[in-house]
């Protein structure tokens, strides 16, 4: 397997039993032999290798990424030891890796691992398949190997034979004092140096005493001593040490007991000593991840570990115990004596490379030895609370990311509550979560996320417990004022999870900055004000720049930069209008940002499941973060201070479960702040879940339910518990997907995302290639495209270059690679971007790889070459454009010579332990696959990174499939890039891929597993635009034909086959040059929709264009070629549009729904508010709709899912769209009808036999409303009005016995406030047919007691008709002081007026006014606030399917009935509720 080249000579790795693995030789070029090991930690190589214990042994490291940090000086410390390393010299024999990275960027290090192994006479091997090394010990146990050099050979040497104890033992005795030494005072300790290190020796010193470290063999009974400790050393033969152990027999007889504590290898010579035996595991405990408990507390502990022998604890005489347990393999890690201070664990404290928590082992000993002993503290037992039913709240879905992370961490909640025999209760109004189907949640609501809402199903279901910390901040929110409230307490109800008090405490700075002081921990240095006089004193005293936050702060908070005065006032005025109080904090632009997931439990084990590094430097808004697992660039000091930091902090808070915390370290030094904490589970959890394959919702659900981690299984593994911290042999990279829109404001952060994707990788390179293919799918790779770096007119392409790299954006990783290719320095790289230098020197690498294959024509590209592109994560299309080939000619070649992938697993233990979950990756940097390839399943390809927005609809469209799949008996193959998707969960098919949505790929897989179909129509626009390439590749697809969905990609043809069916279409037109599309939209007539077509009738970047001056100005702007076409419709304003998703077997209709949208055409699909059943579409038109649908059904030879899009006007109809695939509105329509449409459509491709679903929606007794969401601040700068560009980031439901209820609901459920009776309400109604439509909503808002205001023109229209309305002369004083409690602005097309309207609406979403755009809502309102005069009730999403007429009559309820015509039904004569009850 190629590495990255060391420039060394072939070397061989040989094992006992022949097996062979070529390599690289670095280091020293000499040949050795040695015991061969594996070892697991992700960090601390050099102090490991320099640490005794691993004396005479060839050490494979298993996670790739090695020597990026390079190695530290000779330094020593006041007691003249090295003060980086753990002893004077390297132990180790040899070294062994997969990846050697030459170049080094760590400020601390002074050499290269290659220049400090050579040095040191100790050979190294690269380009070895070290996870192969790892499942070969783990399946045969240890074994003799040897590094030879090609062509030479020497002998296995058995270091079995050699007393390795005595060779790394000291030669005579070693004194070392105090700085404040007292000769009467000091106890004295006797260190016998059986491998003793560095660490070791300074954390005795700590206790200030007299240290005296003897030989082996040293007869200490000779000179006075108080304590006696034994130390680690060499995983050898204890007995080999015999003279070591008749010292040690001769300390346990003393008549006077004295303390002795023997560590590591000590420990067994203790045993030994005391008459116990010993036993050789198959491979021993090797690493920093060995989970210990103690047996005394029940306490588990990470430990470091490097040893073949265990205790036999049978065997051990009367008087002695076990102390300690593995909790992996069960077996004896440490003895104690039951009356006298003697102990022993088979681990070692201390290191920096290595966890702290057992370093109270230390000073127990200590403490034994001053004569003052530490008790033992125990956590009281409590007796498990039995709980029946809990109430988990969900996220309302503030934006599509966060409800993704939501609903996948979610469902693993809800497992784990079933699991305990726990009714769940689920509150949650996104209906396009999974977790919000029939067969997770037992009960579901799909109502607000507010404190009412909240207390009402508290009270009506009688939980007993309440989950907060799955639904996100507003969730946590709301259990914030319900515990203000004395809520918990009146009802018993219990919180599960961390205190609601800790999390008050992190939301509040100045709360939480006091805390941390209290346990030495610094918060970024901030000062809160109240007045923009006073920031601007705060900022001076900081210094600029600096940011500004609200004071109570939640994940995904928009703050905003100043680097200056003006800049400060202006956003501290804006934020004060939100806020009582603003956060002036210092800018820690340019530090390094860490973070870290810990989990812990109620018996106060803590565990870091997962640590992660930015990319980039503080600075960066999340949008564009790149967050890279584990962290690459940290050395081992830092890593294990912020650990340290981290663990300490959770156990401050009390956390109960899962927490994140975050980290500001200044590069170059050890100095760091804490910048945020997240009691709830944040938008990295599912990201650091799916990174480390550890069940982070499920494990953090068990711990808040009073379990330990000790007692949850690994569910990864089955064969560890959930107390282990995740290792890797890896590298994972998760890219945010930008909106297309951008912000324009760019003195602000925490912009909103669309979704992330994650990848992963043996190299960073590789990784990071997949990962941008899978974020953008318009790229290759690292490289970009040409036009990303096109220079503006009047600006060099140098200076373009600056600022690309010096502004945060999505495109300045892409700026880097080309900046390096075109000659730059990566000292100059780093000095504009402050990216470290090691990830720079990697992408350099890739440019010199890139420039060397320019070079080459396909046919002349040497096979080494091409290797090494593909090991570095380059596709086939990336090469094929470097070497001037085809892509297909390009993979062609590979499989010619035999360069294929291979996939490895995911596993959380970096192969130590056998995996029983399939979460699994491609590389290149393999010699063999994980898994074997049985063939028989079915692949279904999840969602990939669209341009299109999407929330968790197409992952629910998925899910649907893969369960389905699953309840036919099928085996399932699933492949998702998205770490926030459900489809991601391992529990949900039979083998996942993480991996890219892409022709490459897919073929990769399907050429592996050979399944018997694969299903494109879940996943989206990128999945659907694989079935013809697919097809055509000879894979089997299941349901529609490929040339069925080919024909919705032409619209000429398309449009023949309509005009043949005898069904009219808005007009439409493909064209290919700026002067055919103004031919066409003056055609036609504006307005018209322009849009990118994507395969199978879907469309993305979808723009409404009013006149040809806009058409020209957007031609002017976008490429129009016969290479990128440019799509244009007819749009008929007015229009009613209607949607249909629909379920067809060989063309015939076996489940269909009608769903009207509450505005009129021109708003995106996605951004619509849909209702259904239908409530204004006459029963004819449906009719024609379903024999429209049926005919064209059939026409497409349809089989699976179809939706389609009309507009109606004076009762003709019109198709706008047509998709053969998975819709937005999908699992809209598949919960009010109760019938799951994509398990249906599941069922059609498998040509099982489907009946026909008799669904009537004219019986239904209920009306459900769709609702979009839009961030909190509509993206800050842009147009906050739905149009037809989708802005909406996710969805929300609720269901109501009318339809007034059930948007009240709805809207409520998206964040918006109802206006209390009496508060005012401002009127911008627009042109004049807008304002006579809305002038009976006027009336009605008039009679209802509200006060209007209007603008110049809607105040004079209205009050010229006689409504009650007043204006004043400039109504945004009042508005940005929040003095209206509506704001209903109706877009002008008017352009005098269009500037005046914008601001209107974008100061009412800057400073909280609840906003309505949209004509047909804001009627809907008027109507709804009328006649919805009761407080809103509490029913679950099953007692509306279930209900019957007499069940709402026992109830008091009346439903709609049979609804077709106008809107109909009950006004009640009591008031509603001043304030409305559940806003």
């Amino acid at each position: 397997m190629p590495n990255i080249k060391s420039g060394g000579p072939i070397a061989w790795l040989v094992l006992e039993d022949g097996t062979k693995y070529q390599g690289e030789s670095f280091g020293s070029k000499i040949n050795v032999s040695g015991t061969m090991v594996f070892h697991t930690g992700m960090f601390g190589h050099p102090e490991d290798l320099t640490d005794p214990i691993y004396r005479g042994q060839l050490v494979a490291l298993a996670y790739p990424i090695v020597a990026c940090n390079g190695v530290s000086s000779d330094a020593q410390d006041m007691y003249k030891l090295k003060k980086h390393f753990e002893s004077d010299k390297i132990h180790a024999a040899g070294l062994i890796i997969s990846n050697h990275h030459t170049g080094y960027s760590h400020w601390n290090s002074t050499r290269s691992l290659d220049d400090w192994l050579g040095a040191n006479g100790v050979p190294g091997i690269c380009g070895i398949d070290t996870r192969a090394v790892v499942q070969k010990i783990r399946a045969e146990g240890e074994m003799k190997g040897k590094i030879v050099m090609d062509g030479q050979d020497i002998e296995f040497d058995d270091v079995e034979r050699h007393n390795l104890i005595k060779e790394v033992s000291c030669q005579a005795p070693k004194d070392f004092r105090p700085v404040h030494f007292n000769a009467r005072t000091a106890k004295r300790i006797i260190a016998i140096d059986c491998g003793i290190t560095n660490t070791m020796i300074r954390m005795l010193m700590a206790f200030n005493i007299r240290l005296r470290v003897v030989p082996w063999d040293y007869d200490v009974f000779g000179e006075h001593w108080d304590g006696l400790f034994v130390s680690g050393g060499p995983d050898a033969n204890p007995d080999s040490a015999a003279a070591t152990i008749a010292n040690i027999q001769k300390a346990l007889v003393l008549d006077e007991a004295k303390p002795i504590l023997a560590v590591g290898v000590g420990c067994l010579l203790l045993a030994r000593a005391a008459g116990a035996q010993l036993t050789r595991m198959p491979y021993g405990h090797r690493g920093h991840n060995q989970p210990c408990v103690d047996l005394r507390t029940l306490k588990c502990y990470i430990t470091s570990q490097n040893h073949a022998y265990t205790i036999d604890t049978d065997s051990l005489p009367e008087g002695w115990q076990q102390v300690f347990m593995n909790l992996n393999d069960r077996t004896n890690e440490g003895i104690t004596h039951e009356s006298k201070p003697f102990m022993g664990v088979n681990f070692v404290p201390g290191s920096d490379s290595r966890p702290t928590d057992i370093d109270y082992i230390m000073k127990d000993f200590h403490s034994k030895v001053v004569g003052t002993p530490i008790p033992i503290y125990t956590i009281p037992y409590v007796k498990p609370r039995i709980r029946a039913r809990c109430l988990m709240v969900g996220s309302p879905g503030l934006a599509c990311g966060e409800t993704g992370q939501h609903d996948a961490i979610g469902v693993q909640a809800i497992k784990a509550l079933r699991d305990a025999n726990i009714e769940v209760v689920l509150l949650n109004p996104n209906v396009n979560s999974v977790q919000a189907s029939p067969g997770e949640a037992d009960t579901i609501y799909f109502m607000p996320v507010t404190p009412v809402s909240i207390r009402k199903i508290v009270q009506k279901e009688k939980v007993d417990c309440i989950m907060f910390t799955h639904g996100g901040e507003t969730a946590m929110e709301c259990g914030r004022r319900l515990r203000t409230q004395g809520f918990y307490d009146a009802f018993n109800v219990e919180v599960l999870g961390t205190p609601l008090s800790s999390s008050e405490l992190v939301d509040d700075r100045d709360k939480f900055a006091e805390e941390l002081a209290k346990i030495d921990l610094k918060h970024t240095p901030f000062e809160t004000v109240k007045s923009a006089q006073a920031a601007l004193s705060a900022a001076e005293k900081l210094g600029y720049p600096v940011q500004v936050y609200m004071t109570h702060t939640v994940e995904g908070t928009r703050h905003y930069y100043a680097s200056d005065a003006a800049t400060l006032r202006d956003v501290v005025d804006r934020v004060l209008l939100s806020s009582d109080s603003v956060v002036v904090e210092k800018s820690l632009q340019g530090w390094k940002e860490v973070g870290y997931e810990v989990l812990r439990d109620r018996m106060d084990n803590c565990i870091s499941v997962c640590d992660m590094e930015n990319l980039y430097p503080l600075g960066s808004s999340g949008h564009d973060s790149i967050m890279v697992v584990p962290s690459h660039t940290l050395g081992s000091p830092e890593l294990g201070e912020l650990q340290v930091a981290a663990l300490k902090l959770a156990r401050h808070m009390g956390v109960i479960g899962s927490c994140h915390i975050r980290f500001a370290l200044f590069p170059g030094s050890t100095n760091f702040y804490v910048t945020n904490m997240y009691m709830s589970l944040s938008s990295t959890a599912a990201f650091a879940s799916r990174a480390t394959g550890y069940a982070l919702g499920y494990v953090s659900t068990k711990l808040s339910l009073g379990c330990s981690l000790t007692e949850v299984q690994n569910p990864i593994t089955t064969a560890t518990t959930a107390c282990h911290e995740p290792t890797m042999d890896y590298c994972a990279i998760c890219i945010p997907v930008v909106p297309p829109a951008v912000s324009a404001d760019n003195t602000s952060g925490g912009a909103p995302m669309q979704r992330e994707v994650l990848a992963f990788g043996v190299r960073f390179s590789e990784a990071m290639q997949k990962a941008l293919r899978m974020a953008y799918p318009h790229v290759q790779g690292l490289d970009g495209q040409p036009s990303m770096f096109s220079a503006p007119a009047g600006i060099s392409e140098r200076d373009y270059l600056e600022e690309m790299l010096t502004n945060p954006s999505g495109q300045r990783i892409f700026a880097v690679y080309q900046a390096l290719k075109a000659g730059w320095a990566v000292d100059d790289v780093y000095d504009f971007c402050k990216i470290d230098r090691w990830f720079l020197q990697r992408i350099n690498y890739l440019v010199g790889l890139a420039k060397d294959a320019e070079s080459h024509q396909l046919d002349t590209l040497p096979t080494s070459l091409l290797k090494e592109l593909k090991c570095c994560g380059c596709s086939d299309a990336q090469i094929a454009n470097w070497t001037k080939a085809d892509a297909a000619v390009v993979r062609s070649l590979r499989k010619k010579t035999n360069i294929l992938p291979g996939v490895r697993q995911v596993d959380t233990t970096a192969g130590e332990y056998p995996t029983h979950k399939e979460i699994l990756y491609v590389t290149y940097n393999t010699i063999s696959s994980d898994v074997s390839f049985p063939g028989n399943a079915y692949l279904v390809i999840g969602t990939g990174s669209s341009p299109l927005r999407e929330g968790c609809e197409l992952d629910w469209c998925v899910v649907s499939c893969l369960d389905e799949l699953k309840a036919q008996g099928r085996r399932t193959i699933v492949t998702s890039c998205n770490p926030r998707s459900v489809a991601s969960d391992f529990e949900r098919s039979d083998r996942l891929y993480f991996e890219e949505v892409t022709l490459e790929r897919i073929l990769d897989i399907t050429d592996l597993e050979t399944p018997q179909g694969v299903i494109t129509s879940m996943g989206g626009a990128q999945t659907v635009s694989l079935t013809l390439p697919l097809a055509k590749n000879g894979v089997p697809i299941l349901g529609s034909k490929p040339s069925s969905l080919e024909l919705l990609n032409r619209p000429a043809q398309f449009s023949e086959l309509l005009i043949s069916l005898g069904t009219k279409h808005l007009a439409w037109s493909e064209v290919t040059s700026s002067k055919d599309a103004l031919a066409f939209a003056e055609q036609i007539q504006f307005p018209c929709m322009t849009h990118r077509s994507f395969y199978g009738g879907i469309r993305a970047g979808e723009r409404r264009i009013d006149s040809s001056e806009e058409l020209v100005k957007f031609l002017s702007s976008s490429e129009v070629s016969a290479t990128s076409p440019l799509a244009i419709t007819q749009m008929l304003s007015g229009a009613q549009e209607i949607e249909m998703d629909a379920v067809v077997r060989d063309g015939n209709i076996v489940v269909f729904s009608i769903i009207e949208h509450v505005q009129e055409t021109c708003v995106h699909a996605g951004d619509a508010t849909l209702v259904l059943p239908a409530q204004k579409i006459r029963v004819e038109t449906s009719r024609r709709i379903e024999k429209i649908a049926m005919e064209l059904a059939r026409a497409l030879n349809v089989n699976g899912l179809l939706r389609l899009a009309f507009h109606e006007v004076a009762g003709v109809l019109y198709i706008s769209q047509c998709q053969l695939c998975a819709s937005r509105t999908l699992p809209f329509t598949s919960k009010v009808l109760g019938v799951n449409f994509a398990k249906v459509a599941t069922q059609c491709m498998l040509n099982c036999l489907v009946k026909r679903q008799a669904v009537n929606t004219y019986e239904l007794e209920y009306v459900a409303v769709k609702a979009p969401v839009f961030n909190s601040t509509w993206e800050c700068g842009l147009d906050p009005h739905a149009s037809a560009s989708m802005a909406s980031t996710g969805a929300v439901a609720s269901f109501g016995l009318e339809v007034y209820d059930a948007f009240l609901m709805a809207i409520m459920g998206t964040g918006f406030t109802l206006p209390p009776v009496g508060s005012s309400i401002l009127l911008s109604t627009g042109e004049v047919d807008s304002k006579m439509d809305f002038l009976e909503s006027a009336q009605i808002l008039e009679q209802l007691g509200y006060t209007l205001y209007g603008t110049s023109g809607t105040h004079k229209f209205y009050s010229e008709l006689g409504v009650k309305i007043m204006t004043m002369d400039n109504v945004m004083p009042s508005l940005r002081a929040q003095e209206f409690a509506l704001v209903i602005n109706i877009p002008t097309k008017n352009q005098t007026e269009q500037r005046s309207s914008y601001l209107l609406r974008r100061t009412a979403v800057d400073h909280g006014v609840p906003l309505i755009t949209n004509l047909g809502c804001a009627k809907l309102f008027a109507e709804a606030v009328k006649r919805v005069t009761s407080s809103l009730k509490c029913i679950s999403y099953i007692e509306y399917l279930e209900n019957t007429e007499e069940d709402w009559a026992s109830q008091g309820a009346e439903p709609a009935g049979r609804r077709r015509g106008s809107h109909v039904g009950p006004v009640s004569s009591l008031p509603f509720p001043h304030g409305h009850e559940l806003s």
